[in-house]
């Protein structure tokens, strides 16, 4: 790397320390440099002062050798993290810089994922058209708008102090959750209804009740992330499970207002395409699919439905439940839907927060 781009990376984590309170007790920074291996050229506990700290970050050795070893830098910050140096009561925040792609992507993805399991944020920006944005959002943490910037020149660098800034001072907001449903398990889950067929009044009563869920929910540290198919019409906006990682954010979508295709194509779309560790899935959670129904199934949709839910069960290894809302309803063909018929909840809408909860929960 030229050094007048190296100088550029170094300025970037000298103006984000520029707005922490450095010190042994309050926010500790290290700093590691990369290329054929890593080196932990400042140690995560160091005793400087703001000024000291500055200045070696300054005298950081610049590698300059051919290749990327990406995945020895995560495991390089995995170990920093991991030791006793790390206080466990502090968010584990870690910003990779590159401009390249990794020699061994796939132990790439294996250390990223290890790492983030141990509880490590990751903030990545990707330089240049050298880099394969599909491994850097494999890297970076979750939602990627937060976690993930590409720009095109080491110049640019400048204007990410403070998105970064900002977005680092949330990691907290991460960690800090008063939920339980979820304490003990990581779950995907993605609630699946037709809003076209379900009508404006009873879409607006579902979206209350997953608010109100959402209370109940460890969503923020990430053990339980929901996602929502259910826009029918071209153009409609579904959350993906990686779009809204927090309550706060997820509640706040759901006010947004944005209907066609049916409940088939809802779920074929959510079990092949929302699962999928681009858009915020975690291979290591379980996945859950939970349809919301009040009325029969279209007689035109019933095959579709069966096919899909069959497919999701059976070969995707999804967990599926069902809320059937009023009265009109065939439990054994419900029954069959589900992954068992102690999946599904009759309720209505306006009752259903706790004995959801109930099931859902129990054992997660």
């Amino acid at each position: 790397m030229l050094p007048a781009d190296f100088k550029q990376q170094l300025k970037l984590v000298q103006s984000l320390i520029q707005d922490m309170d450095i010190g042994p007790d309050r926010t500790r920074v290290g700093l590691g440099v990369y290329s054929e291996n890593f080196q932990n050229h400042i140690p995560l506990d160091n005793n400087y002062d703001k000024v000291t700290l500055l200045r070696e970050i300054a005298k950081a050795p610049n590698h300059r050798g051919e290749l990327t070893h990406i995945s020895k830098a995560i495991q390089g910050i995995n170990q920093v993290f991991q030791s006793t140096v790390a206080r466990t009561d502090a968010p584990h925040i870690a910003l990779i810089i590159t401009d390249g792609q990794s020699l061994d992507p796939s132990k790439t993805f294996e250390n990223a994922t290890i790492a983030k399991q141990n509880g490590i944020y990751f903030f990545v920006v990707g330089i240049g058209r050298s880099v394969n944005l599909g491994e850097l959002r494999e890297i970076s943490s979750d939602p990627k708008r937060d976690f993930l910037h590409q720009i095109d020149f080491f110049r640019e660098l400048r204007d990410l102090k403070q998105p970064l800034s900002s977005n680092m001072a949330k990691v907290k907001l991460y960690r800090n959750d008063k939920g339980t449903c979820g304490e003990n398990d990581m779950v995907d889950t993605l609630f699946v209804y037709d809003e076209f067929a379900l009508g404006a009044s009873t879409v607006d009563a579902v979206r209350k009740f997953l608010s109100t869920i959402a209370d109940d929910m460890r969503m923020n540290p990430g053990n339980v992330r929901l996602g929502i198919v259910s826009k029918t019409s071209p153009g409609g906006h579904n959350i993906q499970l990686g779009d809204y990682v927090t309550r706060e954010e997820f509640k706040q979508a759901l006010d947004q207002e944005d209907n066609g295709p049916g409940l088939p194509h809802l779920l074929r779309i959510a079990q092949e395409e929302y699962f999928d560790t681009e858009i915020g899935h975690r291979i290591d959670a379980r996945k859950r699919i939970v349809v919301i129904l009040n009325s029969p199934i279209n007689p035109k949709e019933e095959l579709g439905v069966k096919h899909h839910l069959f497919r999701a069960k059976m070969l995707k290894a999804i967990e599926v439940f069902i809320i059937r809302l009023g009265s009109d309803y065939d439990k054994d063909f419900l029954g069959n839907l589900a992954s068992t018929p102690q999946h599904v909840l009759y309720v209505d809408i306006e009752q259903a927060k706790e004995p959801f909860l109930k099931l859902f929960c129990k054992d997660i």
